[in-house]
């Protein structure tokens, strides 16, 4: 096997860590790749990917950077508007996806590292965004064909 994107099976791998995960889910209303309409708050986004090539002389690889969104909104006149919440969730997805080898379909020798975090505060002044980068190193699967 030679070529090709893992982009789709690590998109459903990095979900299968996030949602399997009862502590990250007791803290959010969901994950998702599309948001839905009227989504609920707290909720985590997967997404932008980005790739490039990563190999040694006998396997294809990619570099993966992967983005994961953290969305916050609190409102109300006694609720607190500072960072709390969103600083546990990101603590919480840093926890499962940072300095991590988990498995990728069709791909071994997955590695994962946190690249960076970010926190802003939205133009609507209500709402929280947490932004965490990973760079993920994988190299595919020996296989008998090649």
């Amino acid at each position: 096997m030679s070529g090709g994107s893992s982009l789709g099976q690590l998109q459903e791998s990095i979900y299968g860590i996030l949602t399997n995960d009862a502590w990250l889910m007791n803290q959010i209303t969901g994950v998702f790749d599309f948001v839905p309409d009227n989504q609920n708050f707290p909720y985590v986004q997967i997404g932008e990917f980005t790739t490039s090539p990563f190999q040694t002389y006998d396997r294809y690889g990619q570099e993966v950077t992967a983005t994961i969104h953290v969305y916050s909104q609190r409102i109300g006149p006694n609720a607190y508007q500072g960072m709390a919440q969103i600083d546990a969730i990101m603590n919480s997805v840093q926890r499962l996806l940072a300095r991590t080898f988990f498995p990728v379909q069709g791909w071994g020798d997955v590695g994962c590292w946190g690249d960076y975090e970010q926190t802003l505060l939205e133009s609507d002044g209500i709402t929280r965004h947490g932004i965490l980068r990973y760079r993920i190193k994988l190299l595919q699967e020996y296989s008998t064909d090649d």
